[in-house]
């Protein structure tokens, strides 16, 4: 494991000064995150986007900062059971998410390092969306297969690069599996 301290400074103010811990160097990082980095994914999205800000002129960075907002938003404790697992109030994540794709999209030409961040955000909603559905797994049938057919929906809006719609899907998935977990087959 690596463990390493990210600082941005932004318009005079140190903006992060947060222990890391994660699997990989953040930025290599390619496909689905381990179950033991996704929030910690999410901090390193963020401060990728913080560096990327400073250099950034109006209207890009009226952009990054509103998705800066958004995934610092999707951070909040409130919606984490820890590094991996949402609370019942998580699939706010999955709202602060879009909303950060939203404005990333928005930022013309998209860079690779912007579509890089896109996918990594894809790559942890799925994620989450999967632990969910793994976790509910004796849970009530009917939600659960609505989870899966979500979680397929999600991949294919995906694969024809329509990254909202994927999102509302993951977040669909996740309610599902939340929905099958309430209901334990006995």
């Amino acid at each position: 494991r690596r463990r390493h301290t990210r600082f941005r400074n932004v318009t005079g103010v140190q903006t992060c000064a947060l222990p890391i811990c994660v699997e990989a160097n953040l930025s290599g990082w390619i496909g689905e995150p381990t179950t033991k980095a996704f929030k910690s994914v999410l901090v390193g999205l963020e401060n990728d986007l913080l560096a990327m800000l400073v250099s950034a002129q109006k209207p890009t960075s009226t952009k990054l900062e509103q998705a800066i907002k958004s995934i610092d938003s999707s951070l909040s404790a409130g919606f984490w059971a820890g590094d991996v697992t949402l609370t019942s109030g998580g699939q706010k994540v999955f709202t602060e998410h879009r909303q950060a794709v939203e404005m990333l999209t928005q930022i013309k030409p998209v860079t690779p390092a912007i579509a890089a961040i896109i996918q990594k955000v894809l790559d942890t909603d799925r994620a989450l969306a999967a632990r969910a559905i793994a976790d509910a797994a004796t849970g009530d049938p009917k939600p659960l297969a609505d989870a899966r057919a979500f979680l397929a929906s999600g991949d294919s809006a995906r694969a024809r690069g329509d990254a909202t719609k994927a999102i509302d899907e993951y977040r669909q998935a996740w309610m599902n599996a939340m929905k099958a977990m309430k209901k334990p087959v006995l």
